[in-house]
């Protein structure tokens, strides 16, 4: 008999898996945004606001932390990224990072 009791995932999840990595961070500039964290910029730029719904974020894990993130840590850690990337203006295309083969953070 099938399990009928359904899992609740963040929506950076369900993006991630129906759209891969850029969907996710859509979603995380989203929610940065409803915020207050992330406001548009000049000519189709974003740029990230310094005011407590920033200051709120948490501080990035360091390398050696990277593979043991507990689960749910992992949304507010893609968030705080992305609105570090955001403190120089930039557009939607260059906040998007891919792991490289060496475990190093890419845009």
């Amino acid at each position: 008999m099938a399990d009928t009791e359904r899992v609740r995932e963040a929506p950076h999840e369900l993006a991630l898996l129906a759209g891969g990595p850029r969907a996710a961070v859509v979603v995380a500039v989203v929610a940065l945004h409803l915020r207050g964290a992330v406001e548009p910029g000049s000519r189709g730029r974003l740029v990230a606001v310094d005011n407590e719904a920033g200051r709120a974020l948490p501080p990035l894990p360091t390398p050696e932390e990277g593979d043991g993130i507990p689960a749910e840590l992992r949304v507010p850690y893609l968030e705080s990224a992305v609105h570090m990337r955001l403190h120089k203006p930039c557009g939607y295309g260059s906040c998007c990072a891919t792991r490289t083969s060496g475990g190093r953070w890419s845009r």
